[in-house]
């Protein structure tokens, strides 16, 4: 194998293993308090 290729295969795994543990942490991660803007349950309770 050429050298240059190593060295793109590892970059290309790197990229790979950043994407999915992006794709989990977004996946998994709850938010404490979520609101929609456009929810019709919300303004109803907020007032508006």
């Amino acid at each position: 194998m050429d050298f240059q290729l190593i060295i793109a295969i590892i970059i290309g795994l790197l990229a790979a293993g950043y994407v999915i543990k992006t794709f989990v942490h977004q996946t998994t991660k709850r938010e404490t308090d979520p609101e929609c803007d456009d929810c019709p349950a919300g303004r109803k309770k907020a007032g508006k």
